[in-house]
């Protein structure tokens, strides 16, 4: 995924689904091409690249 494409996720005040590595994420920080994410099925946040994240 693209910063600008995950910037417009994080902003926006709907659900969009985001996945790492085939799982479903929760973007909860954004600082340039690092993103802090939640696993949502384990609740576990950590840093990944934006570009690992997929939409969908």
């Amino acid at each position: 995924m693209e910063s600008k494409r995950a910037a417009e996720i994080f902003d926006s005040l709907g659900v969009i689904e985001v996945c790492y590595q085939g799982l479903p994420v929760w973007i909860e920080k954004l600082d340039g091409d690092r993103a802090q994410v939640q696993n949502l099925q384990t609740r576990q946040s950590f840093e990944v690249s934006v570009q690992d994240l997929a939409e969908g």
